[in-house]
């Protein structure tokens, strides 16, 4: 499948220090183990046999690695296509 950006995760670790990363959001399913039911792929990775370093949960909420980002950081994902 074609990798095309779905979604931006505009990553923050300070006030003056933000970053956007482009994702393609794959819904894992009900089922899916750990914290995030949606997998957010980078272009790097969409290809990679490893995990999506970022990921989704249905609240909104945005895991990286599989665990809450630490305390000075902030992600918001917005979406691109609807």
């Amino acid at each position: 499948m074609p990798w095309f950006a779905t979604h931006r995760i505009v990553y923050s670790r300070g006030p003056n220090e933000s970053e956007t990363i482009e994702v393609m959001a794959w819904d894992r399913g009900v089922e899916a183990p750990g914290p995030a039911r949606y997998a957010l792929y980078t272009q790097e990775n969409a290809d990679a046999e490893s995990q999506p370093e970022w990921g989704m949960d249905t609240e909104g909420r945005v895991w990286l690695r599989g665990e809450p980002l630490p305390g000075d950081a902030t992600a918001v994902v917005e979406a691109v296509w609807a």
